[in-house]
């Protein structure tokens, strides 16, 4: 039972994290895009 908590916590925190910076690259990438065309 505690082996399988563990793993879908670490799952989970594991998706969060990946969410997390890809989250942060698009909006890099966006923020870029944006940038050059505005300017």
């Amino acid at each position: 039972m505690q082996e399988r908590y563990l793993t879908r916590r670490q799952t989970t925190r594991i998706v969060i994290v990946g969410g997390g910076i890809a989250g942060l690259l698009l909006a890099t990438r966006l923020g870029n895009t944006l940038g050059r065309s505005g300017r």
